[in-house]
């Protein structure tokens, strides 16, 4: 009886070893640059309907769009019906093409930048519905380099826009750092998880 015991604890020390080695060995996450990428905790900023996020320290935190805010024209909200990481998506809805609606973050209040010579993924989750003319697509402004995804129209349920970008030898020195999600077109379509990280 008394090996069975020593035995059972030999085999639990050795798991508890095994599972300690494997924490330590596991690759560290990826740091999101983008703030509040999934539009978890971002609300309304006060009676805007062109902003959502606060300020602080006189820097505002968060998202923005030129969207009218009429909605027989063009509107934006936060949804918490349809999403890919619960609370909330943005929804972007378009039924007049007047002008574009562009979802932006100004990466660079925050005082972030990319490192030179790095290589960056540019990401998000995207669902449309009846969709038209350019569609959607993940831009990624660093001051004189525009980078973009593919275009996407039409209906679909979530799927990921992405594409990779290596920023420049003078990177540290760039001041401007924007990400959009370029919306020209018509229909509705569902923002999440946006994120930029380094590969």
């Amino acid at each position: 009886m008394r090996a069975v015991i020593l035995l059972a604890i030999a085999a639990l020390g050795t798991t508890v070893w095994a599972q300690e080695a494997k924490t330590e060995n596991a690759p560290a996450a990826k740091t999101n640059l983008v703030f509040d990428g999934g539009f978890d905790i971002i609300k309304k900023h006060g009676n805007s309907d062109r902003h959502w996020g606060y300020n602080k320290d006189g820097v505002f935190y968060g998202w923005s769009t030129a969207a009218n805010g009429e909605k027989d024209i063009s509107w934006a909200e936060l949804d918490d019906k349809t999403f890919v990481s619960a609370p909330n998506s943005m929804k972007i809805e378009i039924k007049q093409d007047k002008n574009p609606i562009i979802l932006n973050q100004s990466l660079h209040y925050y005082n972030i930048k990319l490192e030179p010579n790095k290589k960056y993924k540019i990401s998000c989750m995207v669902k449309l519905q009846d969709v038209t003319k350019n569609g959607i697509a993940l831009n990624l402004t660093h001051g004189g380099n525009n980078t973009w995804s593919s275009w996407i129209t039409g209906t679909s349920d979530w799927k990921k826009l992405e594409y990779n970008y290596t920023a420049p030898e003078d990177s540290d020195k760039i001041k401007q750092l924007d990400l959009n999600i370029r919306f020209y077109g018509t229909g509705t379509v569902w923002v999440d998880d946006v994120c930029v990280e380094e590969l």
